[in-house]
């Protein structure tokens, strides 16, 4: 028996690619709808936490996915399914509509052992939470220093580029930009030569196919995002967005 571990980051990485899958082999059926709501709210919480959409549009549409996944997982499993989190959601969309942007305190709470660490060195109790919190944020800049990727799934090394967030472009990676697409062919610190590519067809709202348009633009690093998944085919190139 193999079992597979990974931690939220991972998930998050690889939670695209299961859902494409679902959606491919199984009928849509109410479980699966159940399921597409949930992944679309998820969707658009690391969008607005990413800046990749506006906080207020992308706070409205979480409502209603959200409350598509919670009646459909009552009318499925019964009501005495529903957990205190599923209505913590709507609070959560509640202050992305207020405040516009994501208020993240998942970070601290999956480090707990990390920042338990830190708060063993400290003894002044007045100032605890300024010490750990500085502490915490030199550690992770020096995780990111060393190599560390957001997404935790490690390949072959490549030349990358450090964007934001612990975000890294490595060469040969497919971006995506608004609905433009492209593949890095090589890196610089200012202006990405990015391959262009058009839409040849389209699969599904996260699954489509590009064809290479044989010409190389400039990108600025801002606002552009690294695709989910990519795979060559005859067509072109199969792309699996966020």
């Amino acid at each position: 028996r193999h079992e597979f571990r990974a931690g939220a980051s991972e998930l998050v990485s690889l939670f695209p690619l299961y859902l494409q899958f679902y959606e491919e082999t199984l009928p849509n059926t109410p479980e699966l709808m159940s399921l597409k709501a949930a992944a679309e709210t998820a969707a658009l919480l690391l969008q607005t936490k990413r800046g990749m959409i506006d906080p207020l549009r992308a706070s409205e549409r979480m409502a209603t996915s959200h409350s598509q996944h919670l009646t459909t997982t009552s009318a499925l499993y019964g009501g005495d399914t529903v957990k205190p989190k599923h209505h913590w959601g709507f609070h959560v969309i509640s202050q992305v509509a207020r405040d516009k942007w994501v208020w993240d305190t998942f970070v601290t709470e999956r480090l707990h052992r990390r920042v338990k660490d830190l708060a063993n060195h400290v003894d002044s109790l007045p100032r605890l939470e300024q010490s750990v919190c500085a502490s915490l944020v030199v550690h992770q800049l020096n995780c990111l220093e060393d190599g560390f990727q957001l997404s935790g799934l490690q390949g072959a090394k490549r030349q990358v580029l450090l964007l934001r967030s612990g975000l890294k472009i490595a060469v040969g990676d497919f971006v995506s930009r608004n609905s433009e697409l492209g593949c890095v062919p090589k890196l610089s610190l200012d202006v990405l030569f990015v391959e262009s590519f058009r839409l040849a067809a389209r699969k599904s709202s996260r699954c489509a196919v590009w064809s290479s348009m044989g010409s190389l633009s400039e990108w600025l690093p801002q606002g552009m995002w690294p695709v989910v998944a990519w795979k060559h085919v005859p067509e072109g190139v199969a792309i699996l967005s966020r």
